[in-house]
């Protein structure tokens, strides 16, 4: 569940950049984001086989079902909508019925591109839905601030142009935007999708997993199939800035399991350079 205010919604892009000068470049992925400043004007079209798609209904923002099959969009994570009588994340139901209105205005030509990684690990495919002129829904919602951009490798080709259409939303204070602010460590409270907002306090290199640790209670976890994305020294210079990061955090003391000291409680896989960036920390409330 993400949380709702309106604290720390200024200065994401200019800020980082300002931040990131600080540390090495090392790749066109750095959190310092102005390699995206002109992603927009980017040609967002995927590569690969387009497929006709009949017939979609949707499931929610993000997911659809199409040609027998269902369909996780690739480059965006819309909000929850409640099940079992649990509530929907702000914007849940709009996100879903913008995915829908999109998908009938474009019905008789819609297409999907495959990912370099087709399938995930709950079976769906993964995959860009592409309108005649070539128009991402992905990319549709993000503009209209209904998503949130993630980066999964492999499928990271149309990253920038994602990026850059959450920022045009992020700056305009579209929808999830006008409100939304991270959630800063001391308040998880909940696992899921999240940014969150927070001072690193260590950083733990060791032969196969990088740490990078929020606070007291929060790590984020590099994997070794994902370090080519990082820079080793870039990570170790991480060390007492402040994050804002995306992702999907899991309880490690779900069902009150009793976790090692050193554990933090909260952990948060990160698989792309680009779910960071740093931040400058403000005390304003609004």
């Amino acid at each position: 569940m993400l949380v709702i205010s309106t604290f720390f919604v200024s200065a994401v892009f200019s800020l980082s950049l300002a931040l990131a000068s600080t540390l090495p470049a090392f790749h066109a992925y750095s959190s310092a984001s102005a390699s995206y400043v002109s992603a927009a004007r980017l040609n967002c079209k995927p590569k690969g086989k387009q497929q006709a798609l009949h017939q979609p209904k949707v499931i929610d923002g993000d997911t659809l079902y199409g040609n027998g099959q269902k369909i996780r969009l690739i480059g965006i994570n819309t909000p929850e909508l409640g099940y079992d009588n649990s509530p929907s994340e702000p914007f849940a139901l709009a996100a879903k019925q913008a995915a829908k209105r999109w998908l009938e205005q474009y019905s008789k030509h819609l297409f999907f591109v495959k990912g370099k990684q087709q399938r995930d690990r709950y079976g769906r495919v993964l995959a860009y839905i592409v309108n005649e002129q070539g128009e991402l829904l992905s990319k549709h919602l993000l503009l209209k601030g209904l998503g949130f951009y993630i980066a999964v490798p492999p499928n990271t080709e149309l990253l920038p142009c994602f990026i850059a259409a959450e920022k045009r939303a992020r700056n305009n204070r579209q929808n999830i935007w006008r409100e939304l602010s991270p959630t800063t460590t001391g308040n998880v409270s909940q696992s899921g999708f999240q940014l969150v907002l927070g001072k690193v306090t260590s950083v733990i290199i060791t032969d196969n997993h990088w740490w990078v640790i929020l606070g007291k209670d929060i790590a984020l976890k590099i994997q070794k199939a994902d370090q080519p994305f990082f820079n080793v020294e870039w990570v170790k210079k991480l060390k007492n800035t402040t994050l804002e990061v995306r992702g999907w955090l899991i309880d490690r003391q779900h069902k009150r399991r009793k976790l090692p000291k050193h554990y933090a409680r909260w952990l948060m896989l990160v698989r792309h350079p680009a779910v960071i960036q740093l931040k400058k920390p403000s005390n304003r409330v609004y």
